[in-house]
């Protein structure tokens, strides 16, 4: 009878209980449901508050990232129309070669990385420090010119390009930096065992927008030794870029050669006849002497 009475009392209690749990979930959804929505600006924020420091090197980071519409000294260069950024001109180009061969040469490469799949570093000690020569052969950004240190990049990370000339030019020496030919945007950098040897190789940057790249040559052989962009002989016949090809020079621009051009009082003479030839323009000069 205990036993009866036992399992009457559980059960009763087990009975109070489910009831008391039905309620107190009933209540709970009528209180979700007639409780006001909360918008996103009332939504309680779990992220992680930033220290004011932090926040101030963040939105620094921010500024500098964003050109200025004024375009004032100490803020970043608007961005030309349409997104793209400006040609690297002969001009352009150099004036780095003078800037590299001013601060860069005689230097010893420590390390060669390529920070991505556009973009080559040497990393270069001289006597005066350190500085970093920059090459790059993007299509719309391609460049030559003195940069930030090179990245540390572990060697499982690092792309074909970067681990030959990593292999090939490193502890050897920055001897020469020039323009092999005039109104052409190639640039050769030579490297050597020590200044004043023969040099080993030669990089040869050609800074031509789509058609950019850059080459290793081993000056022993005249043979490309690694190439950034790779042109097969089955792509081309006229002139492959690929390891073990001869290297040659990429062809000519078009046009006529600035240094061919004529003098001044020829040049122009061609301009007053070419003007003189254009539809319209005669009847216009011919109106203002009537007029005058």
């Amino acid at each position: 009878m205990r036993a009866a009475a036992t399992s009457r009392a559980t059960g009763g209690t087990a009975t109070v209980m489910r009831s008391a749990t039905c309620r107190r979930a009933a209540e709970c959804m009528r209180r979700a449901a007639t409780a006001p929505r909360l918008r996103a600006t009332d939504r309680p924020s779990h992220h992680r508050r930033l220290h004011p420091a932090s926040t101030a090197a963040v939105a620094t980071r921010a500024d500098a990232a964003e050109p200025s519409p004024t375009g004032t000294t100490g803020s970043p260069a608007p961005r030309a129309k349409g997104g793209k950024l400006p040609a690297f001109d002969y001009t352009a180009l150099v004036a780095s070669v003078c800037e590299v061969r001013a601060l860069g040469v005689p230097t010893k490469v420590e390390l060669a990385a390529q920070a991505d799949a556009y973009t080559l570093v040497l990393g270069l000690r001289g006597l005066d420090g350190n500085v970093a020569l920059h090459v790059s052969w993007h299509p719309d950004a391609a460049r030559v010119c003195l940069g930030p240190p090179p990245p540390r990049i572990h060697k499982t990370d690092q792309l074909s390009f970067g681990e030959q000339c990593h292999a090939l030019l490193r502890n050897l020496v920055l001897t020469r930096a020039a323009l092999p030919e005039p109104w052409e945007r190639v640039a050769t950098f030579s490297f050597a065992d020590r200044p004043g040897d023969d040099p080993r190789f030669t990089l040869h940057c050609e800074v031509m927008g789509r058609n950019s790249n850059a080459v290793l040559v081993d000056d022993a052989t005249g043979k490309i030794a690694a190439c950034a962009y790779q042109v097969g002989a089955a792509q081309t016949s006229v002139r492959p870029l690929s390891p073990g090809f001869d290297h040659r020079p990429p062809p000519p621009a078009p046009g006529i050669d600035p240094d061919d051009a004529p003098d001044l009082a020829q040049w122009r003479d061609v301009v007053t006849r070419a003007a003189d030839l254009a539809p319209g323009v005669g009847s216009s000069k011919s109106k203002g002497g009537t007029k005058g």
